[in-house]
């Protein structure tokens, strides 16, 4: 696609929400605003940039339905975690959990045990080899698991992920109070409204 890139200054700054407590702390910075499509449609769009102590998110929304506050405050109030997250961490957002993905081999060992397609002392063998297996890196476990009885290289598919640490504290303590505190902005302006 190749298009000329529109740059303009903005008068109006960005909207600066800051965060503290004991040991974290942030800025967000918020900005909205219209565009009028050709057929007489109004999107709302706006960017959301935030800089902490778990790391810096930002994302862009260029269309939408209604204020990008409204949007957040609600995404926060229905826990859509993984849907914003995604959008600020990417793939980066997760990363594989070990002792999830030990837990789904281990199930996969009483799984084909109780299909009689391993027998007691391969499951045995299998399930030692699973709660024995020290390893720094969930690559090695599943080399390990792919020459057991009860799994073959085709193992990957039992990887377990986790939201990694910093995103799931980002979440918890910045994205949700920020929700929070948009909701009470909003309320009277919808209250004003009614």
């Amino acid at each position: 696609m190749n298009h000329e890139m529109k740059v303009s200054r903005i008068e109006r700054p960005f909207e600066v929400y800051c965060f503290s407590d004991r040991w974290d702390g942030g800025t967000a910075l918020l900005r909205e605003w219209t565009r009028t499509a050709p057929n007489g449609r109004v999107d709302h769009c706006g960017e959301i940039l935030f800089h902490t102590s778990y790391g810096s998110y930002a994302y862009t929304w260029s269309s939408m339905a209604t204020r990008l506050k409204h949007f957040l405050a609600e995404a926060g109030r229905r826990g859509e975690c993984g849907y914003i997250m995604g959008k600020f961490a990417g793939s980066e957002l997760t990363e594989p959990d070990r002792e999830a993905t030990a837990n789904e081999f281990r199930k996969g060992v009483i799984e084909r045990r109780r299909e009689k397609r391993l027998t007691k002392d391969q499951a045995r063998e299998d399930w030692t080899m699973i709660a024995n297996y020290e390893c720094d890196t969930i690559e090695r476990l599943v080399d390990a698991v792919s020459d057991t009885h009860t799994f073959d290289a085709n193992c990957y598919e039992h990887v377990c992920t986790r939201m990694k640490p910093a995103h799931k504290h980002f979440w918890e303590n910045i994205f949700l109070p920020l929700c929070k505190c948009l909701e009470r902005e909003l309320r009277p302006v919808e209250e004003a409204a009614a």
